[in-house]
């Protein structure tokens, strides 16, 4: 997998064409999904296929949209995690890997949240565990690209900027901006993973390099008691290690975090949310 390739070229998709995926595919799609790498072993999450899309996007309107907006596709994935530490951000990271080896496939997907009621939508999909959450799912299909849609991807795409570097790095603690970010083998990670994906394109992460250290931070924005930044965070924690595994660096996430928002001065409105410790030279 060529990770410049994908955030280069993959976008979200919000039309679809009608004809369904071939039942091989979407069959090898949701085993691959199953397959995903965990973030963190004990958290339990499923990805339901709902191969009737037409009928579930009726059923999941004003439950489920990107902007309230219900996207309707031929099928959806949806990811339904154990609800624990840790869950949101292992949501991300593996669900993002599901989209990944969608568009290896040719196949269009977007991230969708469960806006509230989650407890309606989990009716909907005839989830009763109290302790299983149901905050994301996905249309996958056939890309539909009519002059409508282009003009749509066009206004979006055209308000999707990405934070650069300068905004989103910060050097030994926060707000420390002095030292160039042109030649650490970890801020050239993060010149590609920039691009990565995220609801709304908030991009709510923050990161300080230190030594080999990389200290993810991502804003504060609880409702239902949840921060779903982490959702986001997920995502790029996904795309980091990927993209140092390509560049043969040998390195890892941890979730041992405490003390460090006094250690590095990071504001109230963030908290950490993990580290990636590196070894090895860059290549």
């Amino acid at each position: 997998m060529d990770l410049i390739q994908v955030l280069d070229n993959r976008s979200s998709v919000r039309s679809y064409e009608k004809r369904k995926i071939d039942p091989l595919l979407l069959n090898k799609i949701i085993t691959g999904a199953k397959s995903t790498k965990p973030l963190y072993e004990d958290i339990d999450l499923n990805f339901l296929l709902i191969e009737n899309g037409h009928e579930a996007s009726k059923k999941m309107a004003g439950y489920a949209g990107y902007f309230g907006k219900t996207i309707e596709g031929p099928h959806y994935i949806a990811a339904i995690t154990e609800n624990k530490e840790g869950c949101l951000e292992n949501l991300g990271y593996r669900m993002e890997q599901l989209m990944v080896l969608a568009y290896q496939e040719g196949l269009g997907t977007c991230w969708i949240e469960v806006l509230h009621q989650q407890h309606k939508a989990k009716e909907v999909l005839n989830i009763f565990d109290e302790n299983k959450l149901l905050l994301a799912l996905t249309p996958i299909g056939y890309s539909r690209i009519g002059i409508s849609e282009k003009l749509v991807k066009n206004i979006i795409d055209g308000k999707s900027a990405r934070n650069n570097l300068q905004e989103i790095v910060h050097w030994g603690e926060w707000n420390n901006k002095e030292q160039t970010v042109d030649n650490h083998p970890l801020a050239c990670i993060l010149e590609r993973v920039r691009y990565a994906p995220s609801w709304a394109n908030q991009q709510p992460w923050q990161f300080i390099i230190d030594d080999n250290t990389l200290i993810l931070s991502v804003t504060k924005e609880k409702r239902d008691g949840l921060n779903r930044s982490r959702i986001d965070g997920g995502i790029i924690m996904f795309y980091v290690e990927a993209m140092a595994h390509q560049k043969e660096m040998d390195g890892k996430w941890s979730a041992s975090v405490k003390g460090l928002e006094k250690k590095y001065r990071i504001p109230e409105s963030y908290e950490v949310l993990s580290i990636f410790s590196m070894n090895g030279a860059f290549k």
